[in-house]
Parts: structure tokens; C-alpha cells; sequence
């Protein structure tokens, strides 16, 4: 399972990229579709879901663990 919830990120150019108020799961077995223009943050948001990046602010939970602390965790 996935779950999102308002999450915020602030690129190195000071330019933030918000999910303000918006909260999402995935359930297992699901799928999911992102579709938006470029730059719209689709990249961003997987680099946040598999811990490449931290947010500034809000909450993310893969499986249990979030990808911030312990993306090792959720890669076994």
C-alpha cells in the first residue's frame, strides 16, 4: 500500500511543489495512471515515493515505512 498526504517539496531554484490538502492510497494490487504536462512534478513524486528526495513537509507511508527514513527497507 501507498498513501500520500499533503505533501510539499521545495526544489533547489526555491520553486515548491504542493499536494496541499489532497491525500491518496493505493492499494495493493491497483494501479494508477499520472498524467500532466511537463514540469507538472509526475518524476518528482516517484523520486519522493522511492526516497531519491525528501519532502519539506507531509507524509509519505510505502508498505509500512516511510521512503525518507528507510527506502532501503521498502527495496527488500
Amino acid at each position: 500500500m501507498v498513501r500520500v498526504r499533503d505533501l510539499k517539496f521545495k526544489y533547489p531554484d526555491g520553486t515548491t511543489l504542493e499536494f496541499g490538502g489532497r491525500e491518496f492510497t493505493v492499494e495493493r494490487g491497483e494501479r494508477v495512471v499520472m498524467l500532466g504536462p511537463n514540469g507538472s512534478g509526475k518524476s518528482t513524486l516517484l523520486s519522493l515515493l522511492l526516497g531519491l528526495l525528501k519532502p519539506e513537509s507531509g507524509e509519505i507511508d510505502v508498505l509500512g515505512v516511510d521512503p525518507s527514513r528507510d527506502y532501503e527497507k521498502i527495496r527488500e
